[in-house]
């Protein structure tokens, strides 16, 4: 059984995933990290993909390496006290 996401192949994939109510790509995963590092800005609905997998994960999801725009932007939404 895999503890970790360590790759989804398709945001719009996993994002039909969530529709259909079958998140495939997050079976036996029991935890995992998002590497943020080439990431500047994150949009309403990047927010709401880590809350979805945030949630799948039953709270076992972190943001690492995350640039400080990112990091501002998760401290105004209230994500940061449970992803950084």
């Amino acid at each position: 059984m895999a503890d970790y996401v360590t790759e989804i192949n398709s945001l719009a994939e996993f994002s039909d995933e969530v529709k259909a109510g079958h998140l495939k790509s997050l079976e036996g995963v029991t935890s995992g990290a998002v590497n943020a590092k080439d990431l500047d800005y994150i949009s309403s609905a990047g927010l709401r993909v880590m809350l979805m997998m945030y949630k799948a994960l039953n709270g076992n999801l972190k943001m690492e390496q995350a640039d400080p725009a990112v990091k501002e932007i998760l401290a105004m939404t209230g994500f940061e006290e449970f992803l950084l």
